[in-house]
């Protein structure tokens, strides 16, 4: 069984990591599913990046996991029978996810442009 975690860059900076020599960039408050060994292995990363920042000593892994909780414990789980059915449901899943971003952005600009036909016809 595969599994895919959601992997949630809680920080107010982005975070940037290797993994297998590939460079990995999260931007601040943005979230992403990831295979569970991914998204493990960066939020071990963006912990002790985040305790050493608030001058918390690092002295075992109690203290990592549960800062590792708040990039992991945010989202979903995605379980499929195989690792080529896994990737087709993280392409499904962060498709999705960009799209409604996009619908968002292009909500927001219509709102923006009605309002301010609104303001101009009332003459404000």
């Amino acid at each position: 069984m595969a599994t895919a975690k959601t992997f949630t860059n809680y920080s107010n900076e982005d975070f940037s990591h290797k993994w297998d020599g590939v460079d990995y960039d999260f931007p601040a408050s943005q979230s992403m599913m990831l295979e569970a060994g991914l998204a493990l292995h960066f939020a071990k990363h963006l912990a002790v990046r985040e305790l050493n920042k608030a001058g918390t000593e690092v002295l075992g892994k109690l203290v990592i996991e549960n800062e590792m909780k708040k990039a992991l414990g945010l989202g979903d789980t995605i379980e499929a029978e195989n690792d080529t059915k896994l990737a087709q449901a993280l392409l499904n899943k962060n498709a999705k996810e960009e799209v409604k971003e996009e619908v968002k952005e292009e909500v927001k600009e219509e709102v923006k442009e009605d309002s301010k036909d609104l303001a101009e016809f009332e003459g404000k």
